[in-house]
């Protein structure tokens, strides 16, 4: 039978005059590309990082391969929920590779860095006792095992509790620098500073450097920096036993190991280390830490020596109230920190931030908020991006535990668009029947399967399922376009090509290639019979250049199990899509719907059905945020949600206050 809609059957409501455009309200805009903020997080990268028990983890360090993964190491057990014991390596997305196992029983790792052949060195306090003992220092293949290098380089007559490495170079020779709190490297007395070649010790250089406990008993080298003509550039707590007055924390040494004498003396003063150290094209280093001044110049956290060693005072004033932990140069010689939370020139830079080459600060920054904790580790995999890695549970807001990469703009983010949208209830008669309403938008038509769903919804405990459902597709002017009862009936061929014919004979489906506009699906059940029945959009070519977007469904709201549920799954995109949900009632009846629900509430839950958002009266909660969207519902009864989508399944409820029944709209707003 074809049916004719009056107004009063549509779902798509006139707006208040305060709305916005219908154009914007119809997705017009909605789904263009985004430029990502610099220091923005990345949506298409998380990590689920934990230590022993599922407690906070700390990464330590980052390195990212040739092809792209990510190696990290620190203080943890677990990634996405399989043992991975202080090293572990990532996919580009973050997600564990399973291809590599970690061979190590306990997790304290501080450093990482990778060899011209692709072998992986780690440095931490562990103790490896198969295939051959190891302490302090592995060389791992490809696949995490642990290779016959450095087997040699053992020495059983220390403890490991107090041998630690903290930080590994390469130089230009292929030949290893090890950095940290150690006194024997291969039983022989080396003191901090080791260098290895082809798996031995180079037994001169750590004797040559001389270094030695500082005045509060600690000796660690915790960064190392190589120059272009050999010199080696140390910072941590120590002293050296070469100058008078004795160097601390932060020395030059030449090549064979020996202090460099003409690099001026400044250190700084007892307690205030230097954790990184960075060489800048012209061969000025920066050094990093919680130092207050060096070389007795007031340089709070930061400072640019000269090659001579003295301090280079010709950069614009800055005051770090953060502690900085990790250095990293960008292309441009802008400057990275990793860090505490804290202040810089008065401006929050909780965990990163970036300086210009004269010190200014740079506009990068995860906001709102910055980093949850501490930054340890800095990695640049691409120009346009950023690997943080520390103790935190999350960076802007966003769950990030102790890794997360950030975006260097201008970096496209293509929000999610819907890809799939469906209402549940139960279907009477009349204006009462399901009411589903869709819109294409874009420069081309878009092909889509429409489904009325009834029978096979019954083995998921659906009582009182739809016996035989019939789906009618509308124009926006009322003027059926199709119209199909028991799917093999017409299209059975094109139906089953998509891979989502119905499961049941007697459900109904449309194929279908519509042009952008406002489009109307009705489900109601042969013989004016009366269910539970689903009504559901797919989009069956994302590629096209045309979006589906859904606006609303219309139905009778009952109680229990046959409340309004509207799905949708966001997909095909990078980020985040803002999203107004709305469940409108009372503001029914001035355009001729009887029996409008006069209190709907509102519930939005994942696909695990988890609780995310709930609302009843839209003014009680988001108030002025919705409002600012020009889609406030006109009644102050109707509920509203808004909230950032990530790609996903979820699902909108929406029931009657105090078990209240009647007619009401369920609708999706994606904002721009």
């Amino acid at each position: 039978m074809t049916r004719s809609l009056s107004p009063s059957c549509r779902p798509f409501l006139p707006r208040p005059k305060t709305a916005l455009p219908l154009a914007v309200l119809l997705f017009a805009i909605l789904l263009q590309p985004l430029l990502a903020a610099p220091g923005d997080v990345d949506p298409t990268f998380s990590a689920d990082v934990t230590d022993f028990g599922g407690g906070p983890a700390t990464i330590e360090a980052v390195a990212v391969q040739s092809d792209g993964k990510i190696l990290i190491a620190g203080n943890f057990y677990n990634v996405d929920g399989v043992e991975s014991i202080g090293v572990a390596r990532l996919n580009q997305d973050g997600s564990r590779d399973a291809s590599f196992t970690s061979p190590l029983s306990t997790p304290t790792v501080f450093a990482l860095a990778i060899t011209a052949s692709g072998k992986i060195l780690v440095g931490g306090n562990f103790f490896l006792a198969s295939p051959t003992i190891r302490r302090f220092l592995v060389e791992l293949n490809d696949d995490g095992s642990v290779s016959d290098t450095f087997a040699n380089l053992d020495s059983p007559n220390f403890d490991t509790s107090s041998h630690i490495v903290l930080s590994i170079v390469i130089d230009s020779d292929g030949k290893i620098l090890i950095g940290g709190s150690f006194y024997f490297v291969a039983n022989v007395p080396v003191a901090g500073l080791a260098r290895i070649s082809a798996g031995s010790l180079d037994t001169a250089l750590g004797t040559a450097a001389g270094l030695q406990n500082d005045t509060t008993g600690i000796l660690a080298v915790r960064a190392i920096a190589l120059q272009t003509d050999g010199g080696i550039v140390i910072g941590g707590q120590f002293l050296t036993n070469q100058t008078t007055p004795q160097t601390k924390n932060f020395a030059r040494l030449n090549a064979n190991g020996t202090i460099d004498t003409t690099f001026d003396n400044h250190g700084t003063p007892n307690l205030e280390v230097v954790y990184a150290l960075a060489i800048e094209e012209d061969e000025q280093i920066l050094a990093a830490g919680s130092f207050d001044t060096i070389g007795g110049v007031i340089s709070p956290r930061l400072a640019r020596v000269n090659p001579d060693g003295s301090i280079d005072q010709n950069h614009v004033a800055i005051n770090i109230q953060a502690v900085p932990f990790a250095l990293r140069l960008q292309p441009g010689g802008k400057i990275l920190l990793g860090q505490t939370s804290g202040e810089i020139n008065g401006q929050e830079r909780n965990g990163v931030a970036r300086l210009n080459p004269d010190f200014s600060l740079d506009p990068f920054y995860p906001s709102p908020g910055g980093v949850n904790g501490e930054v340890h580790a800095l990695a640049l995999p691409a120009d346009d991006e950023v690997l943080i890695g520390g103790r935190f549970p999350t960076v802007a807001g966003l769950a990030r535990p102790a890794i997360a990469r950030l975006l260097d703009g201008p970096v496209v983010v293509t929000p999610p668009q819907f890809l799939n949208l469906s209402t549940r209830l139960r279907v009477q008669t009349g204006d009462k029947v399901l009411i589903g309403g869709f819109i294409v938008t874009g420069n081309t038509s878009k092909k889509v399967i429409l489904r009325a769903i009834g029978p096979s919804l019954g083995p998921f405990g659906v009582t009182d399922a739809l016996a035989n459902p019939v789906l009618a597709l509308h124009a926006a002017d009322g003027s059926l376009i199709t119209i199909n009862d028991d799917w093999k009936s017409t299209q059975q061929t094109e139906i089953e090509a998509t891979g989502l014919a119905p499961q049941n004979d007697l459900e109904s489906a449309i194929v279908a290639t519509l042009a952008p506009a406002a489009y109307t699906a009705i489900v109601s059940g042969q013989n004016a019979s009366s269910g539970v029945g689903l009504v559901e959009v797919y989009d069956l070519d994302t590629a096209a250049d045309a979006e589906l977007a859904n606006l609303s469904t219309r139905g009778f709201v009952e109680t229990g199990d046959n409340i309004m549920i509207g799905g949708f799954i966001l997909g095909n995109g990078t980020g985040d899509s803002d999203v107004v949900i709305r469940a409108i009632g009372p503001s029914l009846t001035p355009f001729g719907v009887a029996d409008a629900l006069a209190d709907p509430t509102l519930e939005i839950r994942d696909a695990n059905g988890a609780l995310l958002a709930t609302n009843d009266n839209w003014k009680d909660t988001q108030q002025s945020e919705i409002a600012a969207t020009g889609l406030a519902p006109s009644d102050d009864l109707e509920s509203a949600i808004l909230r950032p989508f990530a790609p996903g399944a979820y699902t909108a409820l929406v029931a009657g206050q105090n078990g209240d029944t009647g007619v009401a709209l369920v609708e999706l707003y994606r904002l721009p």
